[in-house]
């Protein structure tokens, strides 16, 4: 071989070695360019899941790598447990499948293992926009003025179905601290008990969220026609601060203990998970998609505009939450256990 080209190769090898290896690219963003992300809502249009996760679907799609689209799909249905079991077991398990739930979904496979078709330490829980006070209320005609008289009276409530959130907290309230709250099944969603209890078919309902009672019903508080009788959630709202917390009203430390635990579900707020089956990198990557939608100043204004609040729970936290939950002493899960299956029985 002739001297110069000796030379010209050795330079060109030489120049090789120094460069290393091509670049990868990155494989999330490869993934997900192109591909459609579903958010599945567990509820009807209209109601506070429903705006959250279709608050979230507008704005996530360009914090997620590749810039994927995103749309949204409602299946209603055993409050929200259909589309729970859904993107479980059926849907794609690949990162482009997201669950809207019910806040006592996470909880649901403590309760009634046969319904709900998930194990909630295998499926991979995500940021939630926010934990939430819920409220119980009750109308101006209800015969309750006040908490201590949902423990005199009779007090006919609207709810969703068995199991479903403001059914599951009724029930822990008439076991735990002896009210007397009378549930009227059947309705699709909370907006629709709230128009049955302006017609005066019920009395009240047991959990509205805070932040729902101040985007749709603050005048109907601020005239008396609605009446807030409690505090539900992980700790009171400065906002109600004259009105009773849940867990100042229990009378002894077994009863703390047990609406402690039931309290896992608002502690989380706006439960959202992935299938067991989806690649933890995706898992990862949606987790740090969420949390930087709710400190996009876009999803911030929007969401002031509709009186959403937006102060996040991590994902790692909603899975201590969950777990924390699911090892409460057994005797705790079984009297739980005993008041949602007495529930179901009706």
């Amino acid at each position: 071989m002739p001297r110069g080209l000796r030379i010209a190769l050795t330079i060109s090898l030489c120049l090789l070695a120094t460069m290393g290896p091509p670049v990868r690219a990155d494989a999330i963003s490869d993934f997900y360019k192109g591909h459609t992300v579903t958010f599945v809502i567990g509820y009807p249009p209209g109601g506070a899941y429903d705006l959250y996760a279709r608050l979230i679907a507008r704005n996530i799609g360009h914090h997620l790598p590749g810039s994927p689209s995103v749309n949204v799909q409602n299946m209603p249905g055993a409050g929200s447990l259909s589309a729970a079991n859904h993107v479980a077991n059926l849907a794609p398990q690949d990162g482009t499948y997201v669950v809207a739930t019910g806040a006592a979904l996470p909880f649901a496979p403590m309760l009634d293992p046969t319904a709900a078709r998930f194990d909630a330490s295998k499926v991979q829980w995500l940021p939630s926009p926010a934990s939430f006070v819920a409220l119980m209320i009750a109308s101006s005609a209800a015969p309750a003025k006040t908490f201590a008289d949902l423990q005199a009276n009779e007090v006919l409530m609207g709810t969703l179905n068995p199991g479903a959130t403001p059914s599951f907290y009724a029930a822990i309230l008439n076991d735990v601290l002896k009210t007397r709250i009378k549930l009227v099944y059947g309705y699709d969603s909370m907006s629709q008990a709230m128009l049955a209890l302006q017609r005066g078919e019920v009395h009240g309902y047991p959990t509205a969220p805070a932040d729902s009672m101040k985007r749709t019903y603050a005048k109907l508080v601020a005239s008396g026609d609605l009446r807030i009788l409690l505090q539900i959630g992980g700790k009171p709202s400065p906002d109600y601060s004259g009105v009773p917390f849940i867990l100042d009203l229990a009378k002894s430390d077994e009863d703390r203990q047990i609406l402690d635990v039931s309290l896992g579900s608002l502690k989380i707020g706006y439960p959202y998970f992935m299938g067991p089956q989806v690649p933890a990198d995706r898992v990862n990557a949606m987790r740090q998609a969420m949390l930087d939608c709710f400190s996009d100043p876009a999803l911030m204004a929007e969401a002031a505009t509709q009186n959403l609040e937006i102060n996040p729970v991590t994902g790692e936290e909603v899975e201590a939450i969950v777990k924390a939950a699911y090892g409460a002493p057994a005797s705790i899960i079984d009297r739980l256990k005993g008041i949602y299956q007495k529930q179901m029985a009706q």
